[in-house]
């Protein structure tokens, strides 16, 4: 079924514009009012990316962890919330936080996006089809007794149109759109989170 999928993906992609739209189901959150009263601690960060289907553990992607951790790291940094962020262990000192970042892409198999792919490709895309992808981050805090403090998570997605009619768009990358849709993910997680950091 995946290989079905791919393939008439693929097939469409060639024939077509491809554009890539967050559906913002996690609004944006401005994170600087509350970074002004928490004591900025440093951060030991792990952050692992996985895809799978909700119901099963996820199958790691270390590629995955290269293409994102940049961009989680951006994202602590400009949070305001923290001291030093480091993804190296070897960076960890006594009374650091430590955080646990997992970002899983949910892949149900759906037929009915098959099918409206392989029918998009075989009008060479005068009909458009669209493929959606659904993005599940869970964030969890940990203080540097080892306790757990917080474990918070949320869901977005990004739907992806093929078709000629989405040539004029085709600035709107996949990449672009998932990098906004973790961002937003991520500030809100941290928003939900911040009550357990220590105040000023």
């Amino acid at each position: 079924m995946r290989i079905i999928k791919e393939t008439t993906l693929a097939l469409a992609l060639t024939l077509s514009g491809c554009a890539s739209f967050t559906q913002d189901q996690v609004a944006p959150v401005d994170l600087s009012a509350l970074a002004a009263h928490v004591q900025q601690k440093n951060v030991y960060v792990r952050f692992e990316f996985g895809v799978g289907p909700l119901a099963l553990i996820p199958k790691r992607v270390p590629q995955g962890n290269d293409r994102f951790q940049a961009q989680i790291k951006r994202t602590l940094e400009a949070s305001g919330l923290f001291g030093r962020v480091s993804f190296d262990q070897a960076d960890y000192k006594p009374g650091d936080y430590f955080l646990a970042i997992t970002a899983t892409m949910l892949s149900p198999e759906s037929s009915s996006e098959i099918w409206m792919t392989l029918l998009s490709a075989l009008t060479y895309t005068l009909i458009p089809a669209k493929t959606t992808d659904r993005y599940r981050m869970e964030l969890v805090v940990v203080d540097p007794r080892g306790e757990n403090l917080s474990s918070r998570s949320n869901e977005d997605g990004v739907d992806t149109w093929m078709g000629i009619w989405f040539l004029p768009m085709v600035g709107n990358t996949d990449n672009k759109a998932v990098q906004d849709t973790f961002d937003r993910q991520l500030q809100d997680l941290l928003r939900q989170s911040v009550s357990v950091l220590p105040a000023k």
